[in-house]
């Protein structure tokens, strides 16, 4: 961009001067032509003061088209005069997009050398933008074309925005024991761009029924995850460790898949008071 822009400097400087040597060449053959109208001057004077005028007029022809050629450049590489509304630096180079949309991926990094012709960037309509969750082996039941996630960004968190599952990867991470799972973006997505990181919740499709408590109330307990649940026991409470199987967590909530049925009480704020009491009268006396 810097060299485009003195070759455009160099460039008008050369009119300048071609249209100066017009000037006097033109005066030149102007008074050649009236020392021989007063029989002063010679034909032959006058042929060379038209000749040297025709190559000051060539001249002159030949920079502004050099001119024009590499205003040409500038404007391909900076744009048009209008874009000086942008407040740019003149000696930044405009990437344009062939249509409309919102980054999806980078090919180059800073300070890194591109050929021209070379991908730069990936450029997507808004209404294709995805969320890409690593949804946990313990929640793929939840994991199925159709459901909804519900996630928030670091840079709105009090925004919540919503997608909607349309893939599911049909492979395992067999270290990180995940799987990629595609969503579709819905509602404004104005706030939102590529490579964006996100925190998500894979929720149940709607008509789904299971038991959720919460996430206070998982324990571990003897090598077990239990919740601890409660009856009623003449004037008192009658506390049990029951083993449960867990599905799908969130920050504050768990799925519970098996082990309590409708109607059992749950000890969750002081479940781990509750625990510590269990593990307390069984190594004394060995009841619950």
């Amino acid at each position: 961009m810097l060299d485009a822009r003195n070759q455009y400097a160099r460039a008008q400087a050369a009119v300048a001067e071609a249209r100066v040597q017009v000037e006097a060449h033109g005066a030149a053959l102007a008074r050649a032509e009236r020392l021989l109208a007063l029989r002063a001057g010679s034909v032959a004077e006058l042929e060379r003061a038209r000749a040297t005028k025709a190559a000051a007029d060539a001249m002159l022809a030949a920079a502004q088209s050099d001119r024009t050629r590499a205003h040409e450049l500038v404007t391909h590489l900076y744009g048009a005069e209008s874009n000086a509304a942008f407040e740019a630096d003149p000696h930044h180079v405009y990437i344009r997009a062939q249509r409309p949309g919102v980054v999806m991926a980078r090919s180059i990094g800073a300070e890194q050398v591109v050929q021209v012709g070379a991908p730069l960037l990936v450029v997507g309509p808004r209404a294709g933008l995805l969320l890409r969750v690593d949804v946990p082996e313990s929640a793929l039941a939840a994991a199925r074309t159709g459901a909804e996630i519900s996630f928030t960004v670091p840079a709105h968190p009090e925004r919540r925005f919503t997608a909607t599952v349309v893939r599911v990867t049909p492979m395992l991470d067999s270290l990180a024991r995940t799987t990629e799972v595609l969503a579709r973006i819905s509602g404004d997505v104005t706030l939102l761009h590529a490579e964006q990181g996100a925190q998500a919740e894979l929720l149940a499709p709607p008509g789904d029924t299971v038991a959720v408590v919460p996430l206070d109330a998982v324990q571990r307990f003897e090598g077990d995850t239990v919740v601890i649940t409660a009856a009623q026991r003449g004037e008192g409470m009658l506390l049990e460790a029951v083993p449960v199987r867990v599905g799908a967590r969130s920050t504050a909530l768990a799925v519970l898949r098996s082990g309590v049925t409708p109607g059992t009480i749950v000890v969750t704020r002081g479940a781990a008071l509750a625990k510590a009491e269990l593990l307390k009268r069984r190594g004394g006396s060995g009841g619950e």
